[in-house]
């Protein structure tokens, strides 16, 4: 029986060692990688305005730039332990199912803060991805405008936002087919139109029942946009939008420009959406200065006719002009075609005058005065008819409120008249004050 010599026997088995170490070993970047990058991006043809430019540092390639109007989509390959860190403004118009960034490899791609890769057409994504591990938007911006935001087919993918904007007005922000894909929000705003936050027509679309991990101070917001009409808000409120976590997001304005505002910890920030229109928060109404305080309020001689019947008021005469206790004229209009309500509001300090709304008397209406002068004080209190605010004079005699007659009875819209003579004030409430 023939045997092989020791030499015959070592040479096979260096031979296997060296192999099974290769296979073993796994591939890494190095400055080739890198720079075969770098070619890649500089050379690229992408129809538009503008240029990339690269920095390279050991594995990691740094994308500057600007790009407008582009027509062709970037596909890069990038190896194991290699980093793309993407900071450059690339946008444009790639359509047909078209995205402007393609990836492959099993490296990492970081969109940071101030990158963005927007795709602006109808039908066309963002950010593709075959067999990349891992995307990660850090503070950048990634949108289409019918699509996919992100769009990753690989088995354990690993999709992570920290920070920025992930957006689509129709389509998935974030749309992940592999079985073991893994999408974190812990930061920035994802963003899509739906009643759904995740799931085939939601902000974020898993295969298998996966779901996404929503932390931190991520948020995740979809918008039950009506169609047929332009839709109106008020800034402030969240009518037809859904977030993860709830009660982050509202309607708001910057500037003239109308979308959502967004607060969750430390983010926080504005989104603007297309086709809609925001109203501003209204004012709170501001109470009118309070006018100069008078030194003396004197008892009126006029003899006072409603509607021709004599009527006995306690009322004054404050520089030169008649002033009326406001409850006093409510029930003496009562029951006529220019009869109003009053209401007060002790928190606010705010009158309600309800036009063609019945009075309800109080014991303290229509008392009569005791014909001395009286010292007088401006009321700070806010005057509103109807809701609407009325900017009119009023003093407050004794703890009552006394208006200007002529002042509120233009805006109730009754008729004065005074005879000079008789030194009669007649009120008529079927003419208006213009009559």
């Amino acid at each position: 029986m023939k045997t092989r010599s020791a030499k015959a026997v070592a040479m096979p088995l260096a031979i296997a060692l060296a192999f099974s170490l290769f296979v073993a070993m796994p591939m890494s970047a190095n400055a080739e990688d890198a720079n075969a990058l770098k070619a890649t991006i500089e050379s690229f043809s992408h129809g538009g305005t503008g240029s990339l430019a690269t920095t390279v540092s050991g594995s990691t390639v740094t994308v500057t730039g600007s790009v407008t109007g582009a027509k062709n989509t970037l596909s890069l390959h990038i190896d194991a332990g290699a980093t793309v860190l993407w900071k450059a403004a690339y946008s444009g118009d790639i359509a047909a199912g078209g995205y402007m960034v393609e990836l492959t490899g099993r490296g990492t791609f970081d969109v940071a803060a101030g990158g963005a890769i927007i795709n602006g057409s109808g039908n066309g994504g963002g950010v593709r991805t075959f067999g990349m591990t891992a995307i990660i938007v850090s503070g950048g911006t990634v949108s289409a405008s019918d699509g996919n935001a992100i769009y990753s087919t690989d088995e354990n993918a690993s999709i992570t936002v920290s920070g920025g904007i992930v957006s689509v007005e129709i389509g998935n922000a974030i749309h992940a087919t592999g079985s073991n894909a893994a999408v974190t929000v812990s930061g920035g705003f994802l963003f899509s139109q739906g009643n759904e936050l995740f799931g085939e027509l939601g902000v974020i679309c898993m295969q298998g029942g996966l779901s996404p991990t929503i932390s931190n101070t991520g948020i995740v917001c979809a918008w039950d946009r009506p169609y047929g009409f332009l839709p109106e808000y008020d800034a402030g409120t969240a009518i037809e939008l859904f977030a993860n976590p709830a009660g982050k997001v509202e309607w708001g304005r910057k500037g003239e420009e109308s979308g959502i505002s967004y607060s969750n910890g430390s983010n926080t920030g504005f989104f603007h959406v297309n086709n809609v229109l925001v109203h501003a928060s209204a004012a709170p109404p501001t109470p009118p200065a309070p006018p100069p305080k008078p030194v003396t309020a004197t008892p009126t001689a006029s003899t006072v006719y409603v509607n021709g019947v004599a009527v006995a008021f306690d009322a004054y005469n404050i520089g030169g002009a008649n002033y009326f206790k406001l409850r006093d004229l409510a029930y003496a209009l009562n029951g006529t075609e220019k009869q109003f309500e009053v209401g007060y509001d002790n928190a606010s300090k705010t009158v309600t005058l309800t036009s063609n709304k019945a009075y309800i008397p109080g014991s303290a209406d229509m008392q009569p005065g005791d014909g001395k002068v009286k010292a007088v004080s401006p009321t700070p209190s806010l005057i509103l008819l109807d809701g609407v605010e009325l900017n009119l004079v009023v003093y407050n005699i004794g703890g009552a409120n006394f208006f200007m007659l002529r002042d509120l009875m233009k805006v109730i819209d009754v008729f004065v008249g005074y005879d000079n003579a008789s030194k009669a004030i007649t009120l008529e409430t079927d003419k208006g004050y213009d009559w």
